[in-house]
């Protein structure tokens, strides 16, 4: 399975300021596969639907966390 080089960097990151902005950087491009893989990343479980919709749901879990966790990963 090839993973897209900006998914591996999200995989990496250290912070989940970082992790939105790798994210918004897939925005246009981004896969359920993409999706799928980052959520398992930081422990998210992300419903079935729209990419979009998805995309969007990935996101807004990133910045609570980001706003909660004081950018610490779990």
């Amino acid at each position: 399975m090839n993973i897209d080089p900006l998914v591996m960097d999200f995989l990496d990151a250290d912070t989940y300021e970082q992790r939105l902005n790798i994210l918004a950087a897939l925005r246009h491009r981004i896969t359920d596969d993409m999706i799928n893989t980052m959520a398992v990343a930081v422990d998210l479980e992300i419903k079935d639907g729209d990419v979009e919709e998805r995309y969007e749901e990935l996101k807004n879990c990133l910045l609570t966390f980001e706003k909660y966790e004081c950018n610490r990963l779990r």
